[in-house]
């Protein structure tokens, strides 16, 4: 399932046209002006071109980019249509721009035949049109191969230099730059070279300006941002997985088997109140958080995303999707998460006795005729590191400004403390920039990286002391790190500092604590009071109950009292009866009489046993009454020492 979802996904990303700059007139504030081509105008690298008239800073040349065969998106889709049929609920067809291959040429007009960066969207057309979709070797073949082909032919074509005997590819292209500049018809021919007449009737080209060090001007620039970042690893992901090759966790998340999913387990924090407790008690929050410029906490859902990462994927990999706008806070967002893995790993820091104990045993790095000593860090040191990465290099050049940049900090929170601002300020430093419009940094938090000019100019400025500025010299620039590491001393013992950041660690737990309690006394409060309630409740219930068993007591109690009068008053009739009981010679003679008083004497005594009978009975439901008064009674007495 993996593998053709990933094949899937890397022949969108090959169909993919990127577009080339538009056209933006060249003015002094305008740093990368885009130039259509023309025959009739000036090559911009040649004198008389409008840039050519203008000075340029101490050590600053001109680059240029020449995007080649400029295409209609409109025209592309409608090639791949024509072969495999159009896709009715495909509803944005919005037309754009597509170019064939773009290269580099230098101030002076030569070519870095080096830099040349082919489309995979032509190539990828090129397939479609040559093989067709119901072909296995369809996209199945190797661009990264294809294009360095392309480069080999391209550099024999136009190098202007013999290739040497037995020379290797990459010698050669490194080594082919032409020996005079390039004018119009070398620039049109080069355009015609690889183009494919199926999306446009003429080679159209654009060339973009812009200004690089002039010690870096031989070096290989970045890529022309013609295609994909990671097709090729879709590729080889898409391999593995047909060969069931374990991947990674992230993607295992991503790529989920849709079989496997719950739509039970889907949450909606907007609506279920439990989950918005759940993830923003005091418990789930990170350790350290951004003090923002502003003095503002995150709002709620940027409080819901950090609880529910630092959570899920501080122990365990996986993978969490941040969605939003522009400008709704994704990179405030961010911050936090920064902020915690410092903390984190200041925390793992401060248990060194000394900061000799975060290093573990040395390794070997040769290169060349060098050999460098490595320290590495202990385990526990490792893992706290962060990678800003996206197909876009300005979102990640923005964040890793923004962090270090003394603005996107609240000042009062930092007050008394020096993160290596100097060196901070002195990798934010451009020398585009007049120096009151400079950047400066609060703490060396983060580096602007990306490509092999980024990755020198940071080694130079941070490790070396030295800068590429035109404008100043070396001994202008702030100590650099390595400075620091052997030069400057500590103004603090280090157990005296790692006291006092664990005192701030233990605040932060106690203040924890505490709206942990709340929190937990809160969320506890709705069942007590649906205890005192259900107490209330059973206590009224109680009281009816003791009412009506002493109504009945009373009742009862009146019966027998009722009862035991009957009774008496049939003992009084027995006695009476008994004192008019007939003499031994009435009994003889006066048979009768006698008969009727015996008669009288039994309905007095049946009289008798039934109000004894009747006693006993009420007696006895007195008493069942009088227990249960009893009971009612306790029972509402322990109801009320419970409510208390």
């Amino acid at each position: 399932m993996q593998d053709r979802v990933l094949a899937y996904w890397r022949t969108l990303e090959l169909f993919q046209p990127h577009a080339p700059p538009k056209e933006q007139r060249y003015t002094r504030k305008q740093r990368k002006p885009v130039f259509v081509y023309r025959r009739d105008d000036p090559l911009p690298w040649q004198s008389g071109h409008a840039l050519a008239r203008d000075s340029l800073p101490n050590g600053r040349k001109w680059q240029h980019r020449v995007y080649a065969g400029i295409y209609s998106t409109q025209k592309y889709r409608q090639n791949i249509e024509e072969i495999i049929g159009r896709d009715e609920q495909a509803f944005d067809r919005r037309e754009t721009e597509g170019c064939h291959f773009c290269f580099v040429v230098d101030q002076e007009g030569h070519p870095n035949l080096q830099s040349l960066d082919v489309s995979a969207a032509i190539w990828a057309l090129g397939q479609t049109q040559k093989l067709g979709p119901d072909d296995s070797r369809w996209l199945a073949g190797d661009f990264g191969a294809w294009a360095a082909e392309w480069q080999v032919k391209f550099a024999r074509e136009f190098a202007g230099v013999p290739r040497l005997d037995g020379e290797s590819d990459a010698s050669f292209i490194e080594r082919a730059y032409t020996q005079v500049p390039i004018d119009h018809d070398c620039l049109e021919a080069m355009g015609r070279f690889f183009f494919n007449k199926t999306l446009a009737d003429r080679v159209e080209m654009r060339i973009q300006s812009y200004q690089v060090s002039a010690r870096r001007t031989n070096e290989m620039p970045p890529g022309g941002l013609l295609n994909s970042f990671f097709a090729g690893d879709l590729k080889r992901m898409a391999t593995e997985a047909q060969t069931r090759t374990p991947t990674g966790d992230a993607l295992d998340d991503y790529l989920g088997d849709p079989a496997a999913y719950d739509a039970r387990e889907t949450v909606n924090i907007a609506r279920d109140s439990r989950a918005q407790v759940a993830r923003l008690h005091p418990s789930q929050f990170p350790v350290g958080r951004w003090p923002e410029a502003n003095g503002h906490p995150l709002a709620f859902s940027q409080q819901v995303a950090v609880n529910d990462i630092w959570s899920e994927l501080r122990q365990t990999p996986g993978l969490r999707s941040v969605n939003g706008p522009p400008g709704t806070g994704k990179t405030t967002l961010l911050r936090d998460l920064v902020a915690a893995v410092v903390v984190e790993r200041a925390q793992a820091l401060a248990k060194c006795q000394k900061p000799g104990d975060a290093f573990a045993a040395s390794s070997e790095w040769r290169f060349g005729d060098k050999t460098v000593f490595i320290q590495r860090w202990i385990a526990p040191l490792r893992g706290h590191g962060l990678v800003a990465t996206s197909a876009n290099n300005g979102a990640v050049e923005n964040i890793s400004l923004e962090l270090p940049e003394a603005s996107s900090i609240n000042a009062q929170a930092i007050e008394g403390l020096d993160y290596f601002s100097d060196l901070a300020t002195e990798l934010l430093r451009d020398s585009h920039r007049a120096p009151e419009d400079q950047l400066r940094g609060w703490g060396l938090l983060a580096a602007r990286l990306g490509n092999k000019s980024n990755n020198d100019e940071f080694a130079t400025r941070f490790w070396w002391r030295a800068t590429s500025q035109g404008d100043r010299t070396a001994s202008e620039a702030p100590a650099s790190f390595r400075q620091h590491l052997y030069e400057v001393r500590p103004t603090e013992p280090w157990l005296d500092s790692v006291k006092r950041f664990q005192a701030a660690v233990d605040h932060e737990q106690r203040l924890r604590d505490e709206r942990v309690r709340v929190a937990n006394a809160l969320h506890e409060e709705p069942a007590q009071v649906a205890r005192v309630q259900d107490a209330n409740n059973a206590l009224k219930d109680a009281d009816a109950q003791l009412k009506h068993a002493a109504a009945q007591v009373d009742k009862h109690a009146g019966r027998v009292e009722a009862r035991q009068k009957a009774t008496k008053a049939a003992r009084d009739a027995m006695a009476q009866h008994q004192a008019t009981r007939p003499s031994f010679f009435k009994r003889l003679f006066l048979r009768r009489r006698t008969r009727e008083w015996r008669e009288q004497a039994k309905l007095l005594s049946d009289n008798n046993t039934a109000a004894l009978s009747d006693e006993k009975i009420a007696k006895g439901y007195w008493r069942e009454w009088d227990g249960k008064h009893g009971d009612a009674v306790r029972q509402k007495d322990r109801l009320r020492l419970g409510s208390n």
